[in-house]
């Protein structure tokens, strides 16, 4: 809201909040071709999880993560994908431990920003803590559900024309407080 109050005052009418990001041409090609490779392009049902976030308090723990998977998978079945930066691969490790192998895949640090667009175009849905791949996914009209934690959904949640439910539990304490420990 900010920066399109700028625009306009500096002469350049602003043209709504969408929120755009157009992949690489390429892009649905290497897509397939990294599925393929895992042997998942098969199966079109498969909804994405990236876990990370830039300090831990922003972090949904592992242990909810898991059941949230387990669960999901049990009720709707498909796969799940877990993305993020080759420094999360071994969160994801962490959260894919004990779930069916086949069905659960990680691909932290195999994937860049448009490889990760073209995946988060074709999902279910995208579950995520307040970080940067939901707001990639808001670009590609991907449903969103966002766990926040000690940032303000109002302020820091993307804006987004696709379904979007962001959740954020009373802590007992103030919330939004922005700190990087409690």
């Amino acid at each position: 809201d900010l920066f399109l109050r700028i625009a306009a005052a500096s002469g350049a009418p602003p043209d709504g909040k969408r929120m755009d990001f157009f992949p690489a041409p390429d892009a649905d090609k290497a897509a397939r071709e990294l599925l393929d490779g895992l042997g998942a392009w098969d199966d079109p049902s498969y909804y994405l999880v990236h876990a990370g976030g830039n300090w831990p308090l922003k972090r949904w723990p592992v242990g909810h993560f898991r059941r949230f998977i387990d669960k999901s998978l049990s009720a709707f079945g498909g796969r799940v994908l877990l993305c993020g930066t080759r420094a999360e691969a071994t969160l994801a490790n962490e959260i894919g431990s004990g779930l069916p192998g086949n069905r659960v895949l990680n691909l932290c640090g195999r994937t860049t920003l448009d490889v990760l667009a073209v995946l988060m175009r074709g999902a279910l849905f995208l579950l995520s803590n307040d970080s940067g791949p939901i707001h990639l996914a808001a670009t590609q009209r991907t449903p969103l559900l966002g766990i926040f934690g000690p940032t303000s959904v109002r302020e820091t949640a993307p804006y987004s024309e696709g379904p979007a439910e962001f959740l954020q539990t009373d802590a007992g304490c103030e919330v939004p407080c922005y700190f990087r420990e409690c």
